[in-house]
């Protein structure tokens, strides 16, 4: 995960490991998910989706190209940003393609 660098998927910094736990440092992404700015707003506009569609979209290329698979896109692991930027989050499930 350290490896991936795209601006439309999270960016993990570290990761450190202890006999208990795991920690990831993440980068930090302000404005919510898709989810939410779906059930707070009473429509989206066309644009908007757009612009939303075309950066997940590249993003998942992005992964794919890669040889990595998300397994669990909906719309509370896709991450709001500044300036409208999309962040794919939440790697659980991915796992790695030939």
């Amino acid at each position: 995960m350290k490896a991936i660098r795209h601006p439309f998927v999270i960016q993990t910094y570290e990761i450190v490991e202890s006999p208990k736990y795991l920690f990831l440092v993440m980068e930090y992404v302000e404005g919510g998910d898709l989810f939410d700015a779906i059930s707070n707003a009473s429509k989206l506009s066309e644009d908007v989706c757009r612009q939303y569609f075309s950066q997940i979209i590249l993003g998942l290329e992005y992964l794919h190209g890669i040889g990595i698979t998300h397994r669990d896109m909906k719309p509370e692991n896709i991450l709001i940003g500044n300036e409208g930027k999309i962040k794919i989050a939440d790697f659980g499930l991915g796992n790695f393609f030939k």
